[in-house]
């Protein structure tokens, strides 16, 4: 929140803050505490939508505005109501969206004449033991079904995404033999329903498919692209802001003190470590990154 106000040329008193993929609010209620304006919450989910509602009234914080959809909905909403932004601010929101250069690109259309991004993720693939963890998942939910445990959100299949994939097609279409629909599927990892009815028809017409999964494990639910904790190069996310006119850095984050004396020990020697190292080495032992990128219009 500190890198959302911190130097920003607009006071908090005159301030709009979008809280991206807010889930339970978090950033939002934390910005009506500390006295921004305007908060703007958006998440995809309608259960979080509906959850913010009720943990504002609990709270008694009022948020602003509450919006269910994505990056084209929010746009939609400035430009009806002639609504200029200071920050988009998220946390572990970014390695869920299908279509990330696609979303990236899209924030210069932001309506704001000094627009600032606020992106972090946990999902940080210079961090090798993170790195593991996260692709041990990707495997998981690629291959298993899930188990119905707190917090899961009624939409969600249960099924593998390699079932939900295989799934599409053969929903799709009965012209495939079975070794055709398993290559398809296998093939067809991160891809959206749409996006796989697509292929499918490419290689009705030409026998061929003309994409290929460009990570060995990163993968998404085909049902609605919501990625499983995607493992991406921020600098490469730096670069398409940046080609999109935004001042953008990289920047590591640091932990948090754990809840037992030797944890928090740990976790301080480490911090110490990623001030001292070089800044292309700071990622192997943060926890997680920030995008940190400014736009004057």
């Amino acid at each position: 929140m500190a890198l959302s106000l911190d130097g920003h040329e607009v006071k908090k008193d005159n301030f709009t803050l979008v809280d991206y993929g807010g889930g339970s609010g978090l950033f939002s209620l934390l910005a009506k505490e500390l006295g921004i304006m305007n908060v703007i919450y958006l998440d995809i989910y309608d259960v979080s939508c509906n959850d913010i509602k009720i943990l504002s009234n609990l709270l008694d914080l009022s948020i602003d505005i509450r919006i269910c959809g994505d990056i084209d909905t929010l746009l939609s909403y400035l430009e009806m109501n002639s609504t200029e932004v200071n920050t988009i601010c998220s946390f572990d929101v970014i390695e869920h969206i299908y279509d990330i250069p696609g979303f990236l690109r899209k924030c210069k259309l932001i309506p704001g004449k000094s627009l600032r991004l606020v992106f972090g993720s946990g999902a940080n693939e210079s961090n090798p033991v993170i790195k593991h963890k996260l692709q041990k998942g990707h495997l998981f939910f690629e291959f298993h079904e899930k188990l119905k445990t707190y917090g899961y959100k009624q939409r969600d299949s249960l099924k593998s995404f390699y079932e939900l994939r295989r799934e599409i097609i053969t929903n799709y279409t009965n012209s495939l033999t079975k070794e055709e629909v398993e290559i398809i599927t296998k093939q067809t990892r991160g891809l959206r329903s749409d996006d796989i009815i697509k292929q499918v028809e490419n290689y009705k017409l030409t026998g061929k498919l003309n994409y290929s999964p460009n990570h060995p494990t990163n993968t998404c639910d085909p049902m609605n692209g919501n990625w499983n904790e995607q493992l991406l190069n921020p600098f490469n996310l730096a670069n398409i802001l940046r080609e999109q006119g935004f001042d953008t850095d990289v920047l590591e984050g640091y932990w948090g003190d754990g809840l037992v004396w030797h944890k928090t020990f740990i976790k301080r020697v480490f911090n110490l470590i990623i001030l001292l190292l070089p800044r292309k080495l700071k990622l192997s032992i943060a926890p997680y990154y920030l995008i940190y990128s400014n736009l004057k219009k």
